[in-house]
């Protein structure tokens, strides 16, 4: 189905089931903060961290990134992830797949990334998590524009 091996589908599901649970768990905790996780290299083939938990960590050796690139002439986009953890560890992947770059296009400051590496260099599972309770700090207060100077330069 969807060219899909039923194998990977079935686990894909089962994560999907997982996850959603999660979330409404999550609901009781509304307003709580997490701590930021740091970045974590499984041997050669998976790294995961948070954007805010590599930033705030307290060496300067930690990092987690995602990028998007696309170059004139070809269909289709590049993303390229890799990850460094406090101990110094490497890890970085490629991908052409239109899927991961529409993830990679929706990290932000309270993402958390997840990536796997396969064949030493392509990326194979790519996860993005948009958490509100790794955000610091109260919630910032929406203010309207200002309209000062406007009707001035109108007159």
């Amino acid at each position: 189905m969807l060219g899909i091996p039923a194998k990977s589908l079935t686990r894909s599901l089962a994560l999907a089931i997982v996850l959603g649970l999660s979330g409404i768990a999550g609901l009781a905790s509304a307003g709580a903060s997490v701590a930021p996780e740091p970045v974590l290299i499984t041997g050669s083939y998976s790294a995961r961290g948070s954007m805010r938990g590599a930033r705030n960590s307290t060496d300067s050796q930690q990092y987690i990134t995602c990028s998007l690139h696309h170059i004139a002439g070809n269909r289709l986009p590049l993303v390229a992830c890799s990850a460094r953890d406090a101990a110094g560890h490497f890890l970085s992947c490629t991908s052409s797949d239109p899927i991961q770059a529409d993830m990679v296009a929706s990290i932000r400051p309270e993402s958390s990334i997840y990536f796997s590496v396969l064949n030493g260099y392509s990326c194979g599972e790519l996860w993005v998590t948009n958490d509100s309770r790794s955000l610091d700090g109260p919630a910032p207060r929406a203010t309207a524009p200002s309209t000062a100077g406007v009707f001035e330069s109108v007159r």
